[in-house]
């Protein structure tokens, strides 16, 4: 049997272990997540209207992605760019009110946006209310119809 001292001692060895690789207690995912700066990060491959990937997303714990400044916007760029993925459904929207783009899980409106200015987005007035990123755009932010079918982009924190 093992004492408190020889336990302790092993959880301090895979503690500094995780932190050497990076990994910090408030980045540990679940099995199939991305983890960065503090939130997971699911790619999933199904495509789904915008209202049935945030139940998707609420169903594993998370929610349709947030991008909240040019950092975490640039992560997922990169990340979807090297997966060869093309679109993805985030949680913004204006369907409450047109032209005020909120967060669908908490009805915050977003302070940073990230819109593909070659095609003048948001662009589709009130029968485009929800955001997706797409490869063909540079994974800038299209709105579109929120029926259209888009794979989800899960986060949960």
């Amino acid at each position: 049997m093992e004492s408190n001292k020889d336990v302790f001692q092993m959880l301090t060895i895979l503690v500094s272990i995780l932190c050497i690789g990076g990994i910090t207690a408030d980045t540990l995912c679940p099995d199939n997540w991305t983890a960065f700066r503090g939130s997971c990060y699911l790619f999933p491959h199904n495509n789904l209207s915008f209202h049935d990937a945030q139940r998707f997303c609420e169903h594993l714990g998370g929610y349709l992605t947030h991008v909240n400044d040019a950092t975490e916007n640039a992560f997922l760029k990169s990340y979807l760019s090297d997966l060869k993925d093309s679109i993805h459904w985030i949680g913004l929207t204006d369907e409450v009110t047109e032209g005020i783009w909120r967060w669908y899980d908490n009805n915050q409106v977003a302070n940073f946006t990230n819109w593909h200015i070659l095609t003048s987005e948001p662009n589709g007035g009130k029968a485009q209310n929800c955001v997706y990123i797409a490869e063909g755009h540079g994974y800038e932010w299209i709105d579109a119809p929120c029926d259209w079918k888009r794979t989800p982009l899960c986060e949960m924190r």
